[in-house]
C-alpha cells in the first residue's frame, strides 16, 4: 500500500509539472492571445485560465491521444468588474453562455470569461467563491483545474488525478445535474460523453439513475 502511494504521488508531481510545462508553452495560442488581450485593456489584475484548454493540452502532451486541438478559452478573472467594459475583438461577435457569462465567437472558437467574485455556493446564500472553493464544485473532477497565469502555476489536486490516472467522475453531483440539464442529458450521458471524448475511463457515481439530491 506504501509503495502504491508513492508511485501515485510521483505520477501526480509529474503530471502537475508537465500542466505547467505545456501552459507556459500555450501562451502563444491565438485564441488565448486574443482573449487575454481584450480583458488586459480593462483589468490589471489576477487570471485564471479554467477548464477544458489545460486538460486537452495536457493530455495530448501526456498521452499522445488524438484529442481534439482546443478551440475554446476560459478565463476567470479574480476580482469584479463589469464585463461591459471588455471590448470585443475584430472579427468576434459577443454573446452569453448557458449560465450568462460573456462569450466571444468567432467560427467554431469561443472565449468565455466571467469573475470569480460573483460567482455563488449552492447552500450558502451571501458566500463567494475562494478558487479552491471554486474546483471543489465543478460538475467533474477532469474540469477541476485552474492555471495562474501570473504565477505559472497549476491548482486542482483533483483534476491532476483525473488525469494521471484517465478516468472522468463526477465531483458536485448537483452542478454536473445542472450542466447536463442544460444540454438536455442526464448526469451519467454528460459523464460519458466527456469521458469518450478525451479517451478516459468514465467513473459512474453510485446513484447512478437517481437525482443527485436523492441519493
Amino acid at each position: 500500500m506504501a509503495i502504491q502511494i508513492i508511485l501515485r504521488n510521483m505520477n501526480r508531481e509529474k503530471v502537475r509539472k508537465t500542466i505547467e510545462e505545456v501552459m507556459a508553452e500555450s501562451m502563444d495560442d491565438p485564441i488565448l492571445r486574443t482573449g487575454l488581450e481584450a480583458i488586459r485593456k480593462a483589468y490589471d489584475k489576477k487570471i485564471w485560465l479554467v477548464g477544458g484548454f489545460i486538460s486537452d493540452k495536457a493530455i495530448q502532451r501526456l498521452y499522445g491521444d488524438a484529442t481534439p486541438c482546443p478551440k475554446d478559452v476560459n478565463l476567470m478573472l479574480d476580482r469584479i468588474l463589469d464585463l461591459g467594459m471588455i471590448a470585443t475583438p475584430p472579427g468576434w461577435y459577443r454573446t452569453k453562455t448557458n449560465f450568462g457569462n460573456l462569450r466571444f465567437k468567432k467560427e467554431s472558437d469561443q472565449i468565455d470569461i466571467w469573475c470569480l467574485p460573483g460567482m455563488k455556493a449552492t447552500g450558502l446564500p451571501g458566500h463567494e467563491l475562494t478558487i479552491e472553493e471554486y474546483l471543489d464544485r465543478v460538475p467533474l473532477t477532469i474540469q477541476s483545474l485552474a492555471y495562474d497565469l501570473e504565477e505559472g502555476r497549476i491548482l486542482g489536486s483533483v483534476g491532476i488525478d483525473s488525469i494521471a490516472e484517465r478516468t472522468v467522475g463526477v465531483l458536485s453531483a448537483i452542478d454536473a445535474q445542472e450542466a447536463a440539464s442544460k444540454r438536455g442529458q442526464t448526469i451519467e450521458q454528460y459523464l460519458q460523453i466527456k469521458a469518450k471524448k478525451i479517451g478516459f475511463y468514465a467513473e459512474l457515481p453510485h446513484y447512478a439513475g437517481k437525482h443527485p439530491e436523492k441519493r
